[in-house]
């Protein structure tokens, strides 16, 4: 069901206009915005990269291998899922995912920036919808099969709020798949830069969904083969300015690109036979609310 972000009732229908008090969202670049006074935020991302990271996100180490790995944990511990709703979608690089590997499935995307979405619209085409959102006040209940956040509630101030709002959007009996930065120690000039609150350790990420009302399904690390690059990045190299010496940026020369894309799909193989990393540079938390 839909829940209006004004007056809070919830209710059935295509149409964003509550019909208890009349409430509909402003329009901005063809995307019902429901939380209009936060187009202009900007303090969790800089809106204006978007067009960038998109030209990036196809090509990098990163994305290709980290979405394979939503995919394969989508369809192993939600099989029979119809509907997909990500928080933070941005440019729609994992809900093109998703789509491609499940022609069945409604998947439905939001982010706070509306400058994103206009990227995700077309990569997913006519099958995904789109919405300008705040994540600590979500336009739905009990709505969606499976939702999704993926490296995103490190951004967020009130991160347990935006799981419990998650809670909310999704069915009961469904489930919720987040993925966040892990070790603390990691934390570095590169979180600084990309705006990051935090990074987790697998029993906080884990109280914090149980708190908002989740069960634990299974808690992996990935990302452990790269990850002594990463602490060699965060550690030892120099960590001052705008411009970081990073052995992990995005932008990488064609080979170090191939080593790093291959270092992380070895890394999936144990994951994927049951395997959980005691170490690695990201974590996914894979849960259900109860019934």
């Amino acid at each position: 069901m839909k829940r209006c972000v004004a007056c809070t009732r919830t209710y059935d229908g295509a149409d964003w206009t509550c019909p208890a008090c009349g409430h509909a969202p402003e329009v901005h670049a063809g995307f019902p915005c429901l939380a209009p006074h936060l187009l202009k935020a900007g303090d969790a991302f800089d809106a204006r990269s978007f067009d960038g990271l998109a030209k990036l996100e196809e090509g990098s180490f990163w994305f290709g291998p980290r979405n394979r790995l939503i995919g394969w944990a989508f369809s192993r511990y939600f099989p029979d899922a119809k509907t997909f709703f990500e928080i933070g979608c941005g440019t729609g690089i994992v809900l093109k995912q998703l789509a491609a590997e499940r022609p069945n499935l409604s998947v439905h995307g939001a982010d706070i920036f509306v400058e994103g979405l206009p990227h995700a619209a077309e990569r997913v085409g006519q099958r995904a919808s789109f919405i300008q959102v705040d994540a600590l006040n979500l336009p739905f209940d009990r709505e969606f099969d499976a939702v999704g956040a993926f490296d995103v509630i490190e951004h967020i101030d009130d991160d347990a709020r935006a799981l419990k709002e998650l809670w909310r959007t999704v069915k009961p009996g469904g489930g919720a798949m987040i993925i966040v930065p892990r070790h603390k120690f990691l934390w570095s000039r590169v979180d600084e830069l990309a705006q990051h609150k935090r990074r987790y350790s697998g029993r906080e990420l884990a109280e914090r969904m149980r708190e908002a009302g989740f069960e634990i399904v299974r808690q992996l690390t990935f990302g452990m083969l790269t990850l002594p690059l990463q602490v060699i990045s965060r550690r030892l190299l120099p960590q001052k300015g705008e411009r970081l010496v990073d052995l992990l940026e995005l932008n990488q020369p064609a080979w170090q690109t191939a080593l790093l894309k291959a270092l992380l799909w070895l890394d999936q193989i144990p994951i994927r036979m049951g395997v959980n990393y005691p170490c690695g540079a990201s974590l996914l938390v894979i849960a259900r609310r109860p019934h």
